[in-house]
């Protein structure tokens, strides 16, 4: 098989395959409380393997713990699993109660690690 050269802003299909095994690995543990749906991969820096990832999460959470809590989860998961990744930004949408949407800075290297979901 040829490799070609991947294209600005374009993502390499292995990392939109271990980031959505890191979803399901995420909403292993945490669902019901909290689902999270990865939106969105933008290609930061492809030759360092940076990458901005929005990802929206639903749920009742456990306010005690507090929610951002629920949000950076999927950072440190992810480091647990080879991918570094820090939470950039929580927002939460206007008039929506039971969600939040989370943008991180992952770096996902090539060859990527091995998730297992």
């Amino acid at each position: 098989m040829v490799e070609r050269p991947i294209k600005p802003g374009e993502v390499p299909e292995h990392v939109a395959e271990v980031l959505a095994k890191l979803i399901n690995t995420y909403n292993k543990y945490h669902a019901p409380e909290a689902v999270a749906r990865l939106e969105k991969i933008e290609a930061l820096n492809p030759e360092n393997d940076l990458y901005l990832i929005r990802v929206r999460f639903k749920g009742s959470f456990c306010t005690t713990c507090g929610i951002r809590d629920w949000v950076e989860d999927l950072a440190y998961l992810g480091e647990s699993l080879g991918i570094e990744a820090r939470l950039e930004e929580v927002i939460e949408p206007e008039g929506v109660e039971d969600e939040r949407v989370g943008y991180f800075i992952v770096k996902v290297p090539n060859p990527a690690p091995e998730v297992r979901a």
